[in-house]
């Protein structure tokens, strides 16, 4: 069941999934009429050489696949997939964003000091080289799913890795004022991205914070 309201409208929208996740658990949200881009499959064009390129932000409206970016009037994304629609947003320009789940970073550095520390996600590259089933089992029942979602089984090994290049170097400092109205929501207790890192965003940036009760997958009740 959603703890979040359905988007209900004839806009055109765009949403990024997570990292892991299938990005079809957003579309009780958004609709079947959105376009969902899968971050899994998209990332390792912004990954060469097991770091993260310099220009991923200016390559990202390529790797998306999409040609008519412009044509979207909502951006939307959750997890790593609202780090990489708040950079797409600046070179699409859509009337509205949402984004869910937001940091400028997932692991902490200089001026920003809620994300993770990069040793557990060189942890993290270990063990899904070991047993992808494992790790993200135990990554998506951190993230507040009863049961975890398996639509990561169509990814391959390097495919999620490069998600955790991306998280592990990806940084949208420095943050200026959002371009368009849009919306911040978060879990109060997420264990994934921290509920303060999203608030510090929100205001960052000039957006007002919705905050829900639960996890990372705050918007599913009971996961």
């Amino acid at each position: 069941m959603l703890t979040v309201t359905p988007i209900d409208t004839q806009d055109s929208i765009l949403v990024l999934g997570g990292w892991s996740f299938a990005p079809n658990i957003l579309r009780p949200i958004f609709g079947e009429q959105a376009i969902y881009a899968d971050v899994n499959t998209l990332i390792p064009q912004l990954v060469n050489d097991d770091h993260l390129v310099d220009n991923w932000q200016e390559r990202l409206p390529e790797a998306t696949g999409i040609d008519s970016l412009d044509a979207f009037t909502i951006v939307a994304g959750w997890s790593t997939g609202a780090m990489l629609a708040w950079s797409l947003a600046q070179s699409c320009s859509p009337r509205k964003q949402i984004l869910l789940s937001p940091a400028s970073g997932f692991c902490s550095r200089e001026q920003f000091s809620a994300g993770w520390k990069p040793s557990v996600l060189k942890i993290m590259r270990r063990r899904l080289r070991r047993n992808v089933e494992a790790t993200l089992d135990s990554f998506h029942r951190q993230a507040g799913l009863a049961h975890p979602d398996t639509g990561y089984r169509r990814y391959s090994a390097d495919q999620l890795e490069c998600g955790l290049i991306f998280l592990q170097e990806a940084s949208l400092l420095p943050l200026h004022r959002a371009r368009c109205t849009t919306e911040v929501w978060y879990g109060t207790q997420d264990a994934i991205i921290p509920p303060t890192a999203s608030a510090l965003f929100a205001e960052r940036i000039g957006a007002h914070p919705k905050a829900y009760p639960g996890g990372h997958v705050f918007f599913i009740r009971g996961g």
